[in-house]
């Protein structure tokens, strides 16, 4: 149940393979890099980058025309605003924006 959008280009592995788990929504004119991990139930919206070796956890979004720098970690439900540059790794249930981007504040745990 993955929706991949037109343009998208999805590298293949070198070193371990670039995989996609289940409900997850790739917009147009995506890029993912080699040997990345995108988790369930995440959302990455219209010219994004993902470098190389990036792990995205589940339940995260990616705004549009954000880059993710390589080897970079986006931790569970955690957000990337609009055209954004992570540059570190996020923090759990985090929003995160800017260039280089930053965390604001920390989302609060739904009940």
């Amino acid at each position: 149940n993955v929706s991949i959008g037109p343009l998208t280009n999805i590298e293949r592995g070198n070193i371990d393979n670039t995989i996609i788990h289940n409900n997850v929504a790739i917009d147009a004119l995506v890029q993912i890099g080699h040997n990345s991990i995108i988790k369930e139930n995440c959302v990455i919206t219209a010219g994004s980058l993902i470098g190389g070796s990036v792990i995205v956890e589940e339940g995260s979004w990616i705004a549009p025309n954000s880059s993710v720098k390589e080897r970079v970690k986006i931790r569970k439900n955690s957000m990337i605003g609009y055209a954004s540059n992570v540059l570190v790794s996020t923090k759990i249930n985090s929003l995160n924006y800017g260039n280089p981007s930053k965390q604001y504040y920390k989302k609060k745990k739904k009940i």
